[in-house]
């Protein structure tokens, strides 16, 4: 196995043709050039260059001011419709809060947008917004995933006991079902189709007696658990303890009826062949533990990502390793350029994909090393992204850039759970412990994040002890798709 690392292309090439290496954030939009030279390499290396594009965004979009936005999901279905679920806050919550009492719906949140995410529209239970939402408490931990038929997902969470699953058919105006299953003392739960009947999910059991509510109990061993539907997510009778990571589901719908099923998280992917009966745990190059590896991503050709960030407090580096055998082996570790970029914590990368070697990854950076538990007020975190519209090349190319104008959170971020007992500045979880991106119909990538920064028209005790969900659009770039570059005055460089 082997290392790619992309550097920028060289100091005297960037002078020459573009005249300066890169630009700082001024007004609206954010624009910068891809990342300086990496002088650090763990291993030799091939030297690549990188793609002299502009990656520029929209300004942060809060979407909605009344509304928590912690661990945002955004998902873009068949007809190009943007549909964004968030945690409501009661365990995100630092501080007195209006909106935590006038917002809540007693449900997870969801927004929908027909118009690619320029309006947003709350989808409530009856008499409460759009809708109608099913009536059911589903208080955090939403997840959304979509069948090729177009059908929509929302897997929540009701207070740690069973997981309601509401199902949509027309792009998230309405929404049925919410089946109850899994066992007394359930955690983070994902959701994933394989195809229009088989629907999965994962999640974490602190049960410790046995349950037989669901047939083919009992429940109580603990740890991960699996969950399989075979009629479109209307009822979960099969579920079982499982070995596979404790990170998010993808699943290959386009190779062999959905096959092929992925689980994130910890020091390996784990790979499914048989509907979740089995997973197999597969290795990634280069990765030495020090960042968990994220969730899954599946291009439209089958082969399938993961990306991690090494040694995130002390010296960053972001990597992505990619499999074209559906998960039989790694082929490499490939390293996105970061050296350009302000020097700081790295946290919470996420993964996607759209048209074959077409990713993206983003994260949150800080403006200083350390642990993110320690930064004081004046510690500010921005999201930052990267696209690589040929990551399956052997001399890929990468485009980085802060992808958000305005900082989205200042001082710690509680990362975890145990530390938000904390009531020190070290205790701040209003984030949550992640944040997600997708690329639209167009190409674009959008990402949905929490943001703490102040909200205009709220007060110290409106808006200030929770997160708002936020999305920002990107607007020129290589993009998602095979050939399209957005905007500007960018060029495909393929």
């Amino acid at each position: 196995m082997r290392r790619t690392v992309l550097p920028s292309i060289l100091v005297a090439t960037i002078l020459l043709f573009s005249g300066c290496l890169s630009g700082d954030d001024a007004g609206g939009k954010t624009t910068k050039r891809a990342g300086g030279i990496v002088t650090k390499a763990p291993t030799p290396a091939e030297q690549a260059v990188a793609q002299l594009l502009d990656l520029e965004f929209d300004p942060v979009q809060v979407i909605d001011k009344e509304h928590a936005g912690g661990e945002p999901v955004i998902l873009v279905d068949k007809k190009g419709i943007y549909i964004l679920s968030s945690h409501p806050g009661y365990t995100h919550i630092r501080g007195p809060d209006t909106d935590l009492a006038t917002g809540t719906t007693g449900q997870a949140f969801v927004w929908r947008s027909e118009d690619k995410g320029k309006n947003w529209q709350f989808v409530g239970i009856p008499g409460v917004g759009m809708g109608p939402r099913n009536a059911a408490t589903s208080v955090s931990d939403p997840d959304l995933a979509m069948s090729p038929d177009g059908t929509v997902f929302l897997s929540t969470l009701q207070s740690l006991v069973s997981i309601p699953v509401e199902i949509s058919k027309d792009s998230g105006k309405t929404w049925s079902g919410q089946p109850f299953h899994g066992p007394v003392g359930v955690d983070r739960n994902w959701i994933e189709a394989c195809n229009d009947k088989d629907v999965y999910q994962v999640y974490s059991s602190f049960a410790h007696a046995p349950l037989t509510a669901i047939p083919g109990g009992p429940f109580g061993s603990g740890g991960r658990w699996f969950a399989h539907s075979t009629d479109g997510g209307q009822t979960w009778l099969d579920q079982h303890a499982t070995n596979a990571g404790g990170g998010n589901l993808a699943c290959d719908q386009n190779t062999e009826g959905g096959k092929y099923l992925y689980i994130g998280g910890g020091t390996a992917l784990s790979v499914s062949t048989d509907k979740g009966k089995t997973f197999k745990r597969i290795s990634v190059p280069d990765h030495r533990g020090s960042g968990g590896l994220s969730e899954p991503a599946v291009d439209k050709a089958g082969n399938v990502y993961t990306t991690w960030i090494e040694n995130s407090t002390t010296d960053p580096h972001v990597y992505y390793a990619y499999s074209r055998d559906h998960g039989v082996s790694f082929e490499r570790a490939v390293e996105i350029p970061v050296d350009g970029l302000p020097k700081g914590t790295m946290i919470w990368p996420w993964i996607t994909a759209k048209d074959e070697g077409h990713i993206g990854i983003v994260w949150y950076g800080a403006s200083k090393l350390g642990s993110s538990t320690s930064f004081g007020t004046d510690v500010e975190w921005h999201v930052y992204s990267a696209i690589v519209p040929n990551a399956l090349d052997p001399v890929p190319t990468a485009s980085v850039a802060k992808a958000s104008n305005t900082f989205i959170h200042k001082g710690a971020i509680c990362v975890g759970t145990v530390c938000q007992a904390n009531p020190g500045p070290s205790g701040d979880r209003r984030l949550g412990d992640f944040f997600t991106a997708t690329f639209d119909h167009d190409g674009a990538l959008v990402i949905a994040t929490g943001s703490t920064a102040p909200v205009q028209g709220t007060g110290p005790i409106d808006g200030a002890g929770l997160s708002h969900p936020a999305v920002i659009k990107q607007t020129a770039g290589p993009s998602g798709l095979l050939g399209v570059v957005l905007g500007g005055n960018a060029t495909d460089a393929r």
